[in-house]
């Protein structure tokens, strides 16, 4: 893969978060046509989950020692703890990538993030296919938000005091 390294990911993690943000925004093209509200909510909440999968990959990278790429990652598990639901479609599985790259359990024990994990792990990269709007903005910005704030724990920083247990 070209864009498979640490940086691709954390970068492309935070972009795509930007561009989730801007999507949950009422568009400016055709403003006054009737679905101006709800037409990219489906798309903030797509490139939101990405960033999401996009920041536990450059986790997963960042803390296996020797490894500069994903694919690396994934070869450098034992056979006997080889992460068989990363397989295909499981590369984007939210609940998954969170299993993998937290094998100490911090979720576990932070019942504030495991919630927002939980809003996260209802993505899934199929739903980029799916006919249907969201019909919900606030569906779409707790989301989004949730996204948000994963993606900030996982990158090492501080929920805000708001989010902690």
């Amino acid at each position: 893969m070209e864009y498979d390294g640490l940086t691709d990911y954390a970068s492309a993690g935070r972009r795509r978060l930007a561009d989730a943000r801007e999507l949950l925004e009422v568009p400016t093209w055709q403003s006054l046509g009737r679905d101006a509200r709800h037409r990219h909510l489906r798309a903030a909440v797509y490139l939101a989950g990405y960033a999401v999968e996009c920041a536990l990959k450059a986790r997963m990278i960042d803390r296996t020692p020797g490894c500069r790429r994903f694919g690396e990652v994934l070869d450098a598990r034992p056979p006997h703890r080889a992460p068989t639901s990363l397989a295909g479609a499981g590369l984007h599985s939210m609940a998954a990538l969170v299993r993998v790259s937290d094998p100490m359990g911090a979720v576990d024990s932070r019942p504030d993030l495991k919630v927002l994990i939980g809003i996260c792990c209802r993505w899934r990269a199929r739903d980029r296919y799916a006919p249907r709007h969201f019909t919900s903005v606030t569906d779409a910005r707790v989301f989004v938000d949730a996204a948000e704030r994963v993606a900030d724990w996982v990158n090492g920083r501080r929920l805000a005091p708001e989010d902690e247990a």
